[in-house]
């Protein structure tokens, strides 16, 4: 395992696609639902590269703070990194852009500048102001730049997934309930920073079950407005166009089974942004097997990632559909705002984290 933790280090690659393709690219020839596109067969593109770039290593030995489990990441414009999700650490854990341990925002507490439990994964707005949700107190922390504490704000739902939109506002994924009982509305909301609801997007939810599988969670955002939208359990993906259209990405692959429930050890989708030229990019967790499904219920998502299976990077044209490329990764790592986390095992035992972007290049022979 050591060596396969390693490698996470290095720079990978895969096949992908940038603006223009060579004649010898597979033609795309989508397969039309309305307005969802069934996606099959291989990817179109064969002379572009993904390269998993701008690495660094957080987590030494001698850091006062143990990155022990699996972690959510941020990257400031100035390269500073932002780390959550660290069992025993009930704050915002700090990195300068070589990856030393600056300083942990925030402490544990009840009180308006402090956290419940562990904050979810941190979003950056607009002004390299920082967003984090504290689980526990179902309530959003803002901090400054300088590393101010700014105080909570509480929506009227609990988040499922959450992004930041380029006009400053939240992005976020929730069941809000209506005058009926018995219906939910869109399931994507952009937040003011008070809570409060600007507006929200998306089909109803209807009504919304314990289970919530079939609900849409994982939301993105694009740099002309479109919103992603995605369930863990399914690979059906609605993007709504800022022009008022939609179409969704509908992906069927041999290796992906959807499950059922949230109890069902299957694929699952992880995580999906868009990068600065409005493609897709969509991860997904594959496990091996029925038997690892310990390592998955127990919510140990590093001993989920190392043992139970592998990861699929898939990246598309959001206006067309076009699968433009996909790559299966063996060695382990999560996703995170468009940042691959991969951990590495350290000769002390403890483990640390490599960090990375991919991004993507061309190659022509």
């Amino acid at each position: 395992m050591h060596n396969s933790l390693r490698r996470i280090a290095a720079v990978l690659v895969a096949t992908a696609c940038m603006q223009a393709c060579s004649s010898s690219d597979r033609e795309f020839s989508p397969v039309m639902h309305g307005d969802t596109v069934i996606i099959t067969g291989e990817p179109t593109c064969q002379d572009c590269q993904i390269v998993l770039s701008d690495s660094v290593s957080i987590g030494s030995d001698v850091d006062s703070v143990s990155l022990s489990t699996a972690i959510w990441a941020a990257r400031r414009s100035d390269g500073h990194l932002f780390v959550t999700g660290t069992y025993g650490v009930f704050g915002v854990v700090e990195y300068d852009p070589t990856g030393k341990l600056l300083r942990v925002l925030g402490q544990q507490g009840g009180g308006p500048a402090e956290f419940g439990g562990q904050p979810s994964r941190p979003t950056l707005l607009r002004g390299d102001t920082l967003v984090v949700y504290d689980l526990k107190l179902r309530r959003f922390m803002r901090i400054g730049p300088d590393g101010t504490l700014l105080g909570p704000f509480a929506p009227s739902f609990r988040p499922w997934d959450i992004t930041s939109t380029y006009d400053g506002l939240l992005l976020v994924t929730g069941a809000v309930p209506t005058d009926d009982p018995f219906e939910h509305g869109p399931p994507a909301h952009f937040l003011n920073l008070d809570g409060s609801i600007a507006r929200s997007v998306g089909d109803s939810l209807g009504a919304v079950g314990a289970d919530r599988s079939a609900a849409y969670k994982q939301v993105a955002i694009s740099p002309s407005g479109a919103v992603a939208l995605a369930n863990f359990y399914g690979y059906d993906v609605a993007i709504h166009f800022s022009d008022g259209t939609r179409r969704v990405l509908s992906r069927r692959a041999d290796w992906f089974t959807p499950a059922a429930s949230q109890d069902e050890v299957q694929a699952r989708l992880t995580e999906l942004w868009f990068d600065k030229d409005e493609r897709l990019w969509v991860t997904l967790f594959i496990p091996q097997k029925a038997a690892d499904s310990a390592a998955l219920n127990a919510n140990d998502e590093l001993q989920a990632a190392t043992r139970a299976g592998d990861n699929i990077v898939e990246v598309f044209d959001s206006r067309s559909g076009e699968l433009l490329a996909s790559r299966r990764f063996t060695d382990p790592f999560f996703i995170s705002n468009g940042l691959g986390i991969g951990p590495v095992e350290r000769p002390s035992g403890l483990i640390g984290w490599t960090i990375w972007r991919p991004s993507l290049t061309i190659s022509k022979e």
